[in-house]
């Protein structure tokens, strides 16, 4: 098994460059997700319309979630919320420290 990342480690990378073969064979694959949703359609599990229904909730939830990120100013009070199971550093070493 081979894993990979589509459009390589971060947004400045290209791995074409560096595997130029292996890029040409990801790149000439279909998508996971597509391979399964044309494995359902075609065992019967979901038809097209089923699929684009599926691909259109998931596409809403993810703009819902950017529109409210936007809103979104990060404090440390958050951190402090003994629910918050996070970073020991974040919850112990910078307890007083004020996020701007």
């Amino acid at each position: 098994m081979i894993g990979y990342r589509l459009y390589g480690h971060n947004e400045l990378d290209e791995p074409g460059f560096t595997q130029p073969l292996m890029y040409e064979k990801i790149r000439a694959r279909k998508t996971p997700p597509t391979m399964y949703a044309e494995h359902l359609v075609e065992d019967g599990i979901i038809d097209e319309a089923g699929v684009q229904k599926i691909k259109d909730q998931v596409n809403k939830y993810f703009e819902t979630e950017w529109e409210k990120s936007k809103e979104y100013t990060p404090s440390m009070k958050d951190f402090k919320n003994p629910k918050y199971r996070g970073s020991r550093t974040l919850t112990h070493k910078w307890v007083d420290m004020v996020l701007s």
